[in-house]
């Protein structure tokens, strides 16, 4: 396949997209293209597929959003739970050995 730069706007992106699928469509079967309206339904149609797909998985990320932030604030919190515990230690221990060096 030859190449072809990139589009710049969304319509350019459609024909580009378009101009690749026809360009394996023609390497990889030999048939009579269907007829231009034909041809242009079947393209909306599976570009409506794709952005159903896309669609559907976006909500089912959106779905899990509230759990997944959820469980990332859990973890923090036990990681910032630890790391107060460990500096009470210390804070304990120095005013101990403080205490001891004092008597």
């Amino acid at each position: 396949t030859g190449f072809i730069p990139a589009p710049s706007s969304a319509e350019a992106v459609a024909t580009y997209l378009d101009e690749l699928s026809s360009d394996n469509d023609t390497t990889t079967s030999m048939s009579s293209p269907p007829p231009a309206s034909q041809s242009k339904d079947q393209k909306l149609g599976s570009r409506m597929n794709e952005v159903e797909e896309r669609l559907s998985r976006l909500e089912s990320s959106v779905t899990s959003l509230p759990d997944d932030i959820a469980s990332r604030l859990v973890d923090w919190q036990i990681s910032q739970d630890k790391k107060l515990t460990d500096e009470m230690e210390k804070i304990m221990k120095l005013l101990v050995d403080g205490k001891s060096l004092e008597k």
